[in-house]
């Protein structure tokens, strides 16, 4: 079956489709790079960290500013089933995103592009998908991405 104007929608839209997720994986127990810039201007980010495995897992967040010494941005302790979110990561061409985690194998990630007015925030859910901590502004990404 045709759809009437189906081609005309297609081609319209088309151009507009992209990939938002960039990367996905499992964290490793050493410092790992999970993302780095996107294209060739400053963009913003959503982290997302599920904790898969049956231990409780510690995960740090650290950021590479154009190449220099990675610095600690966040770390969250995840029981199992537990998710945590950053959302509106700002990143330039020139930085790398790092995430480290106790077990290999036990938390997975998925980065994606965020909005252009993203606000900065970091939330983790419980095993539930219930707020385990309330929304707040990175003030520790300010600090460092300005």
């Amino acid at each position: 079956m045709v759809v009437e104007g189906a081609a005309v929608a297609d081609s319209y839209f088309g151009p507009f489709i992209q990939n938002l997720n960039i990367a996905s994986g499992s964290v490793a127990p050493t410092p790992t790079q999970i993302a780095a810039g996107v294209a060739n201007v400053a963009k913003k980010l959503n982290l997302t960290f599920n904790n898969i495995g049956g231990n409780t897992e510690t995960i740090t967040l650290t950021i590479s500013l154009n190449g220099a010494t990675a610095r600690r941005v966040a770390q969250v302790m995840l029981d199992p089933g537990e998710r945590w979110e950053v959302c509106g990561f700002p990143v330039n061409l020139t930085d790398v995103i790092y995430a480290q985690t106790t077990d290999a194998g036990s938390v997975d990630y998925l980065v994606s592009l965020a909005g252009e007015n993203q606000p900065q925030t970091m939330t983790t859910f419980d095993n539930a998908g219930r707020v385990k901590t309330a929304p707040y502004i990175l003030e520790q990404m300010d600090a460092i991405t300005g």
